[in-house]
């Protein structure tokens, strides 16, 4: 049994307006009081003991399951990954999703020896840290909370690794949403001040933590993924369209990335180096995710596509980044006022 991270409905994630209203102020408090902390913790193992604290005084409820309008496979992917879709109150649904996520982080690396590079833990971090400070409203900076990563487990977890790593991308991926949701309000507005220059540092730090968390994810033997992990996610157990990446909060981002091309290239005219980098860390993302594929995988068809198609599962994380960055080729011919493009500088589509 794996422990359940609650989640919103992607189309539901709460701006910053909204998460100025948290109605939960003891557990805001001692939230903010771990992240305004001096110098972080000294582990991952007393970041554990932090996070596991505040979880233990969460307020006892029941969450009311949100009402779908997802697919069957959306439905699967989120049972498999121990994801449940809640309503109630967005900010404080949200700042749990966030709390457990950090929690899952630190004790997974205490709990099973790891191997993957202790900068890409550092990375997955800041991502964190600057997802809270979006949270509590306060400055930012993309540095790791933790001096030391150490473990003291002697077991390889690789399904529970499997499982807290895409918890923690789902995590980053609704923080992506809000993060880009905040950017085009402000390319709408035509605002190019800190608030812009704040939103795209979050952005930039939560594909690097997306791309990075790909790599702690995959952190395991390659016998073990084609030996326990694999064989997991076939038919008859799920259909044969599961893969781990098509969740509904995936699929909503990409969508917005597509969506927001004219933007996009209003960004690219009035902020260059911004968008550069943006398209920069979504690239590292494929590249992370490619990475540890070939890795446990080497030229093995894709999961998804195995039925239908020889194409390696690089190949195929390859044409998904080539049809992404799309979003990101200027279009110079587009003008952008206030939203509003000429029709040649539409998103192609996907």
């Amino acid at each position: 049994m794996h422990d359940v991270l609650y989640v919103l409905q992607p189309q539901t994630i709460p701006t910053t307006i909204s998460l100025s209203s948290w109605r939960n102020p003891q557990i805001k408090e001692r939230f903010s009081a771990l992240h305004l902390a001096d110098g972080g913790w000294i582990c991952n193992v007393a970041a554990a003991e932090s996070f596991s604290d505040l979880i233990a005084d969460f307020p006892q409820r029941s969450f009311s399951l949100a009402q779908s309008d997802s697919s069957a496979d959306d439905e699967i992917h989120d049972e498999f990954f121990s994801v449940k879709r809640v309503d109630g109150d967005r900010a404080d649904i949200f700042v749990e999703m966030l709390i457990r996520a950090n929690w899952m982080l630190f004790a997974d690396i205490e709990q099973t020896p790891f191997a993957v590079e202790r900068a890409k833990l550092d990375t997955i971090d800041a991502a964190f840290r600057m997802l809270t400070a979006w949270v509590l409203g306060t400055p930012g900076r993309p540095v790791s909370r933790v001096t030391t990563w150490t473990s003291s487990g002697t077991d390889r977890q690789s399904m529970q690794r499997w499982i807290r790593g895409h918890q923690i991308f789902a995590a980053l991926t609704q923080g992506l949403i809000a993060a880009f949701t905040e950017l085009k309000s402000a390319l709408i507005a035509d605002d190019a001040g800190p608030t812009m220059g704040a939103t795209v540092d979050l952005a930039v730090a939560l594909l690097h933590g997306a791309g990075a968390s790909f790599e702690f994810t995959g952190d395991m033997p390659s016998d073990d993924y084609m030996t326990i992990i694999r064989p997991s996610m076939t038919p008859p157990l799920v259909p044969d369209s599961f893969s781990g990446l098509l969740s509904s909060d995936h699929r909503v981002l990409v969508g917005m990335l597509r969506g927001m091309k004219p933007l996009l290239d209003s960004l690219h005219e009035r902020r260059p180096e911004a968008h550069a980098r943006i398209a920069d860390a979504l690239s590292e993302v494929y590249d992370s995710h490619r990475f540890v594929c070939e890795r446990l995988v080497g030229k093995s068809p894709s999961l998804m596509m195995s039925t239908v198609s020889t194409k390696t599962g690089g190949d195929q994380i390859e044409k998904f980044k080539r049809l992404r960055m799309k979003a990101f080729e200027p279009s110079p011919a587009a003008r952008v006022h206030n939203g509003i493009a000429p029709a040649a500088a539409t998103a192609p589509s996907n």
